[in-house]
């Protein structure tokens, strides 16, 4: 209809490879794309008018191999990158009385003045989301006396970053009441954003024995990233063990 018109394309291609005979490689590119046309709807007195455009592409590669030794029983890599656009648009016609108006962005007194009521206000905000991650995870099991152990172990990293125009809009035409919302729009430039880093390491060790007969599983795991500089700490714990087929208690504690 007049105002739900879209366009939308998505194709991807993956290709798989063995290594060996032990491991595989999975090679994948997705892109996707939304063509909205500009939409309006001819009977509409505040004459709204809106589109969306999004491009996304992303690459990503999966390493996985299982060797055969006694402290490796599996190894993965996976990495991936993606790179998007993203605009969005809205306008309508405001009919609301005179405002108080303030642009300025500083610290200290100044003088307002008046903005009339009636305008066209924007809605309109640009974005460049640009994404990496590395992940390495690895596998090995023993056993120390009774007790089995799959215990897995790691690191990560992961990039974000938005450097696209942001929020573009004229203050002098706010897209509601001043006086309803006590509030102001500004544009506001996304690369003034920090990048995001973080790198983490984890190990998790899956335990199970058996106590009068019966399976008692105990998964412990520590975690700690670091992002921008700052590290935190993130260990867990979950304990389950099975009395009858019909009665299990259960336990678990983390920090995140």
């Amino acid at each position: 209809d007049k105002v739900k018109t879209y366009s939308r394309y998505a194709p991807s291609l993956m290709w798989t490879n063995p290594v060996g005979t032990l491991g595989k490689n999975t090679l994948s590119m997705d892109f996707s794309t939304r063509g909205d046309e500009v939409k309006q709807d001819p009977d509409d007195t505040r004459q709204e008018r809106s589109f969306a455009k999004n491009r996304t592409f992303k690459a990503s590669n999966r390493f996985k191999i299982n060797p055969r030794l006694s402290w490796l029983r599996e190894l993965e890599f996976i990495t991936s990158y993606s790179q998007g656009y993203q605009e969005n648009y809205k306008q309508f016609y405001q009919n609301l009385n005179p405002q108080p108006m303030a642009t300025k962005d500083t610290i200290g007194i100044y003088e307002g003045f008046w903005i009339p009521g009636t305008y066209m206000a924007e809605d309109w905000v640009i974005g460049k989301p640009v994404t990496a991650t590395a992940n390495l995870n690895l596998v090995s099991l023993f056993n120390t006396g009774k007790i089995s152990h799959r215990l897995g172990y790691g690191a990560s990293y992961n990039f974000q970053n938005n450097g696209g125009r942001g929020v573009i809009s004229d203050p002098e035409r706010p897209r509601g009441s001043t006086r309803s919302t006590n509030s102001f729009d500004r544009p506001y430039n996304f690369t003034f954003t920090p990048d995001i880093h973080n790198v983490g390491i984890y190990v998790e060790d899956n335990m199970q024995v058996y106590l009068a007969g019966k399976p008692l599983n105990i998964v412990a795991g520590l975690r700690n990233d670091w992002q921008n500089g700052y590290s935190t700490l993130q260990p867990r714990v979950n304990m389950n063990y099975s009395i009858t087929k019909k009665l299990q208690f259960n336990y678990a504690y983390g920090i995140a």
